[in-house]
């Protein structure tokens, strides 16, 4: 413990962009990329860093590639869409 970090990635078919928060900082949210979504570059940029999430959370509609295998960490899908994930926890919610 002790390095409570939010690291926020902007991807489409790669990562485009990592914002990182500290514990009690706001976030903002401002998204760059789009299009030809491939989840897999997610995992392996924390994977390159050593970053084992607590949790990996996803704001998406789930059209994209997954990896081959699940991580050994909860991943959470929230989706607008009605897709399935391979793995995971998939929340709905409905688009403002």
């Amino acid at each position: 413990m002790g390095r409570e970090r939010a690291h926020v990635l902007y991807f489409d078919a790669e990562v485009q962009r990592v914002d990182t928060y500290s514990a009690g900082e706001t976030l903002h949210l401002d998204p760059v990329g789009g299009g030809g979504t491939d989840f897999g570059p997610c995992f392996d940029w924390l994977n390159e860093r050593g970053i084992r999430p607590q949790t990996l959370a996803f704001l998406t509609d789930l059209y994209g590639t997954f990896p081959d295998s699940a991580p050994d960490y909860p991943v959470l899908w929230a989706s607008i869409g009605g897709h399935r994930a391979l793995f995971g926890d998939v929340i709905p919610m409905h688009a403002a």
